[in-house]
């Protein structure tokens, strides 16, 4: 007799899909090899405006501590291609794994002292 096995749907398991957790990580590792120069980070991803638009994405994350809630949370807003929002989620996931402190992603872009 043959047995059926039932894969439950991520989604409604409560677990974010795979490849939005990889291209999270994927965002987070490339972003910590960025911050560790800032000054080579893109000039658009260094103005005020950009900084403002992602501190307001990342503010709304800050009540998130655990990394399979914000994979989650980035699996709802994976709709979006927006450069601020997925940064945004990439800076919460190392703050999240203690790579990097809570602040503002303007202080993250300046150079660090010698």
């Amino acid at each position: 007799m043959a047995t059926l096995t039932l894969v439950a749907d991520p989604l409604i398991a409560g677990h974010p899909p795979q490849r939005s957790i990889r291209r999270l990580r994927v965002t987070a590792w490339a972003l910590q090899r960025m911050l560790r120069t800032p000054t080579r980070l893109p000039v658009a991803w260094r103005t005020v405006h950009f900084a403002t638009r992602l501190d307001r994405v990342r503010s709304q994350l800050l009540p998130i501590r655990s990394l399979a809630a914000l994979a989650d949370s980035y699996t709802r807003e994976h709709g979006t291609d927006d450069t601020a929002v997925r940064l945004a989620y990439g800076l919460r996931w190392l703050e999240l794994s203690g790579v990097l402190d809570e602040r503002p992603w303007r202080l993250h872009c300046t150079p660090h002292p010698r």
